[in-house]
């Protein structure tokens, strides 16, 4: 276990470092001149070279980013280039926001995929197989920031359950968290129950054709003791890994919906920190950002280690 958890971790520092570079890259071909936006635009030639010189932007390249990344490994990203403040200080204030409208979306998606897979999986083929399948592509072709304002108004301005906008952290009390969490979670995991419905549903399926599974049929079992017993562990590691590549898709959806719920998170701050061009800020977000997805990818990787320790390697 320890060798395999140290592959992963190699290969997860490989890809850090990929990203790291590319991201670093991309932020120097970003439409204007950060120098520009900060020394204003009627500021002269020798007042911008002046900024230029302070931020480091005129040095080259591999130089920028050896400094960039030496800084990174011991905490320090920088500073804002809008109002110099630390940036690990701006993402300290914004990730807890995007980790936990992102874990709650990924609880949604677990309590709505998980029993719409299995459901589908008893009958392939039948009605309530065809009704489930009609209902996830129909969540596809859902926009989120649609959906999400359909529940603002049915749920927020109809019916004032929950609130519409806004984010109380979870030292304001349990209650007022969830509070306003739970439509935006509900927004961002429906769409993220899409495919795991779906490769629950299939690989379920295929374990609940097989022999010993008629084994157990024979010997008279019921159906909800055949699956809780028997199939899921078989049929867990495909869901558990596209349970886990939905982290990916979550974060990126998040920008939709913490602008449609006013949500102070990692996407809102992405939407501001590309207007501004604010480079340090970027470059800090993706690299959270992948970290997160990384974190996540490894999580799979225990778990798949866990169900399938014969085949994992």
């Amino acid at each position: 276990m320890i060798a395999y958890f140290g592959k992963r971790l190699l290969g997860a520092a490989v890809v850090l470092f990929v990203v790291s570079v590319i991201t670093f890259g991309l932020a120097l071909l970003i439409p204007g001149d950060p120098a520009i936006h900060i020394a204003g635009e009627h500021a002269t030639r020798e007042e911008i070279a002046a900024v230029r010189a302070e931020l480091g932007l005129d040095r080259p390249f591999p130089v920028r980013y050896l400094d960039w990344a030496t800084a990174a490994i011991r905490g320090d990203l920088g500073t804002s280039l809008y109002n110099s403040e630390p940036v690990t200080e701006i993402l300290a204030a914004r990730l807890p926001v995007t980790l936990s409208l992102a874990l709650a979306a990924m609880a949604v998606a677990v309590l709505i995929s998980l029993p719409l897979g299995t459901l589908s999986a008893l009958r392939p083929g039948g009605v309530l197989d065809r009704a489930i399948s009609a209902v996830t592509a129909l969540a596809v072709a859902t926009p989120s920031f649609w959906l999400g304002l359909l529940l603002i108004l049915v749920f927020a301005i109809t019916f004032p359950v929950f609130p519409a906008t806004g984010y109380r952290p979870l030292s304001d009390g349990l209650g007022a968290y969830a509070a306003h969490l739970a439509l935006p979670a509900i927004t961002l995991g429906v769409a993220a129950a899409v495919e795991p419905t779906r490769q629950l549903r299939a690989a379920l399926a295929d374990v609940l054709d097989t022999d010993y599974i008629r084994t157990a049929r024979a010997k008279g079992l019921l159906p909800v003791t055949i699956v809780r017993k028997h199939a899921i562990r078989n049929a867990a590691v495909p869901y558990v890994t596209v349970i886990g590549l939905e982290t990916g898709q979550l974060l990126g959806g998040a920008v939709v919906v913490e602008t449609v719920f006013g949500l102070p998170g990692l996407g809102t701050l992405a939407e501001i920190t590309v207007t501004r061009q604010d480079l340090p800020v970027l470059q800090g977000i993706v690299l959270a950002a992948t970290l997160v997805v990384i974190a996540a990818n490894l999580a799979v990787d225990l778990a798949y280690r866990w169900l399938a320790p014969g085949e994992a390697g």
